[in-house]
């Protein structure tokens, strides 16, 4: 990697939680480079007075750390073993494989909602945007340099695997390493030395992704793994995604905002556990996918139809004193009684 994509990728991530948004410039590299770019990247730290991850967990401020993690963390041994259908295989994959046999239940939490941009500014570079939209949490940035695939930035909320650890989990959580382990698998989000950077967010549908079509499983903090380790762009991305079933964390409803060095943009959403891709720069909270729209649709007008009789309803109470209600429910009770009674007579004729 030169040190112009350095710095670039360097100035990106810091930036990742340090502001509301991230404006990172998503520079193209060759494979490989980022490892013979310490040289570079310490110069350019120097001169922008930026830190330099290391194996250790840095505070930078209160709630808001970074570490680097170099070697094997697991993860091709993870994918080839089938993945994981939920997060609690994700979990048992790491005590039995990773942390030798050490039971950290409680790990890995709920997800959130944000909100993404994907622009090219002035001089043409790929800008890639996100916001978190969640309650002040702690939140640490990690470098990861696997022994095979990309170098990559993620983020992750520590608040989704610290929130229920008490006992011998809390006491394992600190030690550095099972810290920084159990975040390898927990990204929110990330750019990889190739440019590619991903986000998930939240879907306000009460639906669930749960596929099931024999290929090997993965989660949505996985997924992100997966993509920032192996993809090189959105195209990559996609075939990756292809090849596996998505089970949604916490059986929470998601879509991931995927972009690259390229400037191309997509948005990955299950409708009905289907993949469906969107081409699109700007990704919040709801289904951009034609199924999805009408299924968001239909969600969202019946929440506003009931909401809207509730408060109707109430208006109705408090200025009706006197009147008889109870009759009036009775009459209508008995008329969608006489209703329902036609249609299953209807149908058994």
């Amino acid at each position: 990697m030169n040190q112009r994509a350095q710095t670039r990728l360097t100035r990106c991530v810091f930036a990742l939680l340090g502001i509301a948004m991230l404006l990172t410039g998503c520079g193209g590299t060759t494979d490989g480079q980022m490892h013979n770019a310490e040289h570079s990247t310490a110069q350019a730290a120097e001169t922008l007075n930026l830190i330099t991850p290391t194996s250790e967990i840095t505070e930078l401020e209160e709630g808001f750390s970074t570490v680097r993690f170099d070697g094997d963390y697991g993860f091709d041994s993870f994918l080839s073993q089938g993945g994981a259908a939920s997060d609690a295989e994700v979990v048992s994959y790491l005590a039995n494989s990773v942390l030798s046999g050490w039971r950290p239940d409680g790990l890995l939490g709920a997800v959130f909602g944000c909100s993404t941009v994907a622009v090219r500014n002035a001089t043409g570079d790929a800008l890639f945007g996100r916001n978190f939209d969640w309650q002040n949490c702690e939140a640490m940035v990690v470098e990861s340099h696997p022994e095979t695939g990309y170098a990559s930035f993620s983020t992750v909320n520590m608040d989704f695997i610290t929130q229920n650890a008490s006992g011998m989990v809390g006491m394992a959580l600190n030690f550095d390493e099972v810290k920084t382990l159990a975040a390898l698998y927990a990204p929110l989000d990330g750019m990889n030395e190739a440019g590619l950077a991903v986000s998930v967010n939240m879907i306000q549908d009460s639906a669930v992704i749960d596929q099931n079509t024999d290929k090997p499983d993965i989660t949505t903090t996985t997924a992100i793994r997966l993509l920032l380790d192996k993809a090189g762009d959105v195209e990559e991305a996609l075939a990756l995604l292809e090849q596996y079933d998505l089970h949604a964390s916490m059986g929470m409803v998601v879509h991931f905002a995927i972009a690259d060095a390229a400037g191309r943009s997509v948005v990955v959403e299950y409708v009905d556990n289907e993949m469906a891709v969107t081409e699109t720069p700007v990704v919040t909270n709801f289904y951009l996918a034609e199924g999805g729209l009408l299924v968001g649709g239909v969600f969202l007008g019946t929440y506003f139809w009931w909401s809207f009789l509730s408060a109707l309803t109430q208006v109705v109470k408090q200025s009706a004193s006197g009147f008889p209600l109870r009759t009036v429910n009775r009459l209508f009770g008995g008329v969608l009684c006489a209703f329902g009674a036609a249609v299953l007579l209807r149908l058994a004729l």
